[in-house]
């Protein structure tokens, strides 16, 4: 018998590793996050292909990554051997619908059987193709360099993370192709996380959010700023630089020089918990000797005329939290005093984690116009309202004896609209003036409800306040208007807006410092305390009114007959002299006679 001829099929180990930029450190199934690189790198096995038995004709790697959430920088994909030498320039390389191709460039083949020489180039132009089809002619189709093989090549692809879904993780694999061989490398793996830092914007730590809502000029407020979560394990543990910028427009918000950083998350070292979460760890007035130092530092400068505050975590808190066995989160809260009335102000910070630039949402508030007001309205019963509300000399009343004058009082404060909520006057608070300040005649006996002294005014109510009118024998006119005090709803305490930070609340953050004991100004009403504001004055209003004269009257009518009787008797009496003297004088008196 013939001996026995073996063609043994070439072994190759194709695999692949997911690495930082270094390639030493593996971050194969850590945790990656937006905007991270991750280098693919795969390993084209040629080791064994030093004894074939025909030439090689193909060999290189397909590479179908996620192109959804990774973006190849194509242009530096680079190829070393095992001895780290550059060799890229050996290799076809094209990047085509999320698919990287890189293959042995052909070269110039001499075919033994026929003598031939065959050219090598022109290269294949679609590589998507010449890697799919096994179609190979040994005797008219080039063939690559045959130095290449008995080595091992790295193709590394520089990856970035450019979309992340919570829960989602990235897979790949690469294939390494020799000539009709095709062999899959092991997978590789990366869970994506979102990191989004939060804006919030409250009255005290721990309150109900106010964004969207109401902060009234001159109250204090708080800016929560909740840096991201830094999940645990993750491709990238060093925490080189984490701070929070929030720029704010000093037309509106006023930094008083009071903060506070909370955890997010228990902060360990050496495995122990150096805080809890909701533990305060930073701020105005905190010790932080118990922490082994500052974590936190708070700086404040106007930036293009904007007051801008950065709070930044130190080395040692980045060093805690570079130990990424566990996550890792905190938020600061920055006192302001709102100054100006808006309809609509927008605030949003950015946060800065290593090499990533992050935007919070946008918080907005109102600062509604809740300016105190009273106002006082003089008419007069017999009219009615409005008729009885004479202004004007011209509207003047015709009185005609002791008139009946009411004066409405209103609380005409603005109100905010949301709440429907703003200053209240205590009645008895109330100083109504009235004075006469043209002609005669005066208001007299005014007369308050029987509630006067406990009655409140809430905005858009009014009380009665009536008189009686006595003494106007002409024109008169008089003047009302009414003082008060207006009553708002007390500000909580903010002197001390962190408190002490020994107690929890459900938003992890340390409850605020209880408000101040009552002093004597503050009136309780529903339920809510209120505080004296600044008094404010209304507007005065006038009311006018006029006595006819007796030449307007029936009695001076019947003057003016009896005046006439008298001149008629006069004329009757003065006609008889004149007779008695006509008898008596001479006829030369001509022209006397009426």
């Amino acid at each position: 018998p013939s001996n026995k001829v073996e063609n043994e099929p070439p072994v190759i180990k194709p695999s692949k590793q997911d690495t930082q930029k270094d390639p030493t450190i593996n971050i194969d199934g850590k945790t990656a996050l937006l905007g991270d690189e991750i280098y693919y790198r795969v390993n084209i096995d040629a080791s064994r292909l030093t004894d074939t038995a025909y030439k090689v004709w193909r060999l290189g790697m397909t590479d179908d990554y996620d192109d959804e959430y990774l973006k190849l920088d194509a242009t530096n994909v680079e190829i070393l051997d095992e001895t780290g030498k550059d060799v890229t320039d050996k290799f076809n390389i094209q990047d085509k619908d999320g698919v990287l191709y890189a293959y042995a460039k052909l070269v110039d083949t001499e075919i033994p059987a026929t003598g031939e020489t065959v050219k090598g180039d022109p290269q294949p132009e679609d590589l998507k193709a010449y890697s799919e089809s096994d179609e190979h002619d040994p005797l008219t189709r080039p063939a690559i360099d045959q130095t290449l093989l008995g080595h091992t090549y790295t193709v590394t692809m520089p990856m970035t993370v450019i979309k992340v879904t919570d829960g989602y993780t990235v897979k790949n694999k690469a294939t390494q192709v020799l000539n009709k061989i095709r062999k899959d490398t092991n997978e590789v793996t990366n869970p994506l996380k979102p990191i989004n830092p939060a804006k919030d914007v409250t009255v005290k730590v721990g309150g109900a959010s106010a964004n969207g809502k109401s902060i009234y000029k001159g109250r204090s407020f708080l800016y929560q700023l909740d840096s991201s979560i830094l999940p645990a394990n993750r491709a990238y543990p060093q925490v080189d630089k984490w701070d929070i910028v929030d720029s704010l427009d000093p037309a509106f918000d006023e930094y008083t020089g009071q903060w506070a950083v909370y955890a997010t998350r228990d902060l360990l070292s050496g495995g122990e918990a150096l805080a809890s979460k909701g533990d305060r760890i930073a701020g105005s007035g905190f010790d932080s000797s118990k922490l082994g130092g500052d974590l936190f530092t708070l700086s404040a400068a106007t930036v293009d005329g904007r007051n801008v505050v950065t709070i930044e975590a130190t080395d040692r808190y980045r060093a805690l939290v570079s130990d990424d066995s566990h996550e890792a989160g905190w938020r600061a809260c920055i006192q302001c005093k709102r100054l100006a009335v808006t309809d609509r102000h927008e605030n949003q910070f950015t946060e800065h984690y290593n090499d990533k630039t992050l935007e919070s949402n946008v918080v907005w508030t109102r600062t509604p116009d809740m300016t105190p007001s009273i106002d006082v309205q003089k008419w007069d019963r017999k009219s009615g309202w409005p008729n009885g509300d004479r202004d004007n000399s011209k509207d003047a009343l015709t009185v005609s004896g002791d008139t009946e004058i009411v004066f409405t009082i209103t609380n005409t404060s603005k109100t905010d609209p949301d709440t429907k909520q703003g200053a209240v006057f205590r009645t008895k608070d109330i100083k109504l003036e009235d004075s006469t300040i043209v002609g005669d005649g005066e208001v007299v006996d005014l007369k308050y409800p029987a509630d006067w002294d406990t009655k409140v005014l809430k905005p858009g109510e009014s009380i009665e306040v009536t008189g009686t009118l006595k003494g106007v024998t002409k024109t008169h006119t008089d003047r009302a208007k009414v003082t008060g005090t207006p009553l708002t709803e007390c500000p909580v305490d903010t002197s001390a807006p962190f408190g002490d930070g020994t107690s929890d609340d459900e938003s992890g953050s340390k409850p605020e410092a209880e408000t101040k004991s009552k002093s004597d100004d503050v009136v309780t009403i529903d339920g809510k305390d209120y505080c004296s504001d600044t008094k404010v004055e209304s507007a005065t209003d006038d009311w006018n009114g006029y006595r006819r004269t007796l030449a307007q009257t029936g009695a001076g009518i019947a003057l003016i007959a009896l005046a006439a009787v008298v001149v008629l008797g006069g004329g009757a009496a003065l006609m008889a002299v004149s007779r008695r003297r006509k008898a008596q004088a001479p006829a030369d008196t001509e022209g006397s006679e009426e």
